[in-house]
């Protein structure tokens, strides 16, 4: 609103290490507000990455947390979202192969929730890179997003589907759920629209 010569249409969403694990949860509650987006080195969810490996240690171990505080990391965790985002937007992700904070355990994880809805996520891994981008690999990354900004988001896209715990994050586009018959278990929606052609066999 403040600045109208912003096309919302053309938007991207990125950030790297903490920024990037900002983006998958923006981008996995609301795909439908960005053209793509980008998360480097990120972490994706709360209790495999705090329990020892990656940046956080042993000294964050929450698997002793109570049940309550487990339910509500369905809150924010990406994997309970995953498809959402897989679906409803364009997702590049990236990693250095010697990044021992989120490199294999976060990108596995992320990689193993795309194929349980049958999808392959996009991830670019630069070789022998620690925490950092390295400059061919950032360069691809940018070339990609800007090829998704220039397509611009599809506000009527035939298929949708969405995954969530939480009415806050239930909607995509044109549809959205009105009612869950239970709150913070896994609950997904899919639809997909037909379009009208000549007989009625084709409506």
């Amino acid at each position: 609103r403040m600045y109208p010569c912003i096309d919302a249409d053309r938007m991207a969403l990125a950030g790297f290490s903490m920024g990037g694990s900002g983006t998958y949860h923006l981008a996995a509650h609301r795909p439908d507000q960005w053209a793509v987006a980008h998360a480097g080195a990120a972490f994706a969810e709360t209790y495999h990455y705090t329990r020892g490996g990656g940046a956080s240690g042993g000294a964050n171990d929450q698997s002793g947390a109570p049940w309550y505080e487990k339910v509500l990391w369905g809150l924010y965790d990406t994997p309970c979202y995953t498809r959402s985002l897989c679906t409803n937007i364009p997702f590049i992700g990236y990693n250095g192969a010697d990044d021992d904070s989120t490199y294999p355990q976060s990108t596995s994880i992320m990689e193993a929730a795309y194929a349980e809805h049958g999808a392959r996520m996009e991830l670019i891994l630069a070789p022998h890179t620690p925490h950092e981008y390295e400059a061919t690999a950032l360069t691809e990354v940018v070339r990609r997003m800007q090829r998704h900004m220039a397509a611009g988001i599809d506000h009527q896209p035939d298929e949708i589907r969405i995954q969530t715990r939480t009415l806050r994050y239930g909607s995509a586009h044109w549809l959205q759920m009105t009612g869950l018959e239970e709150h913070w278990v896994d609950s997904r929606l899919d639809a997909l629209r037909h379009h009208p052609t000549a007989g009625p066999e084709g409506a």
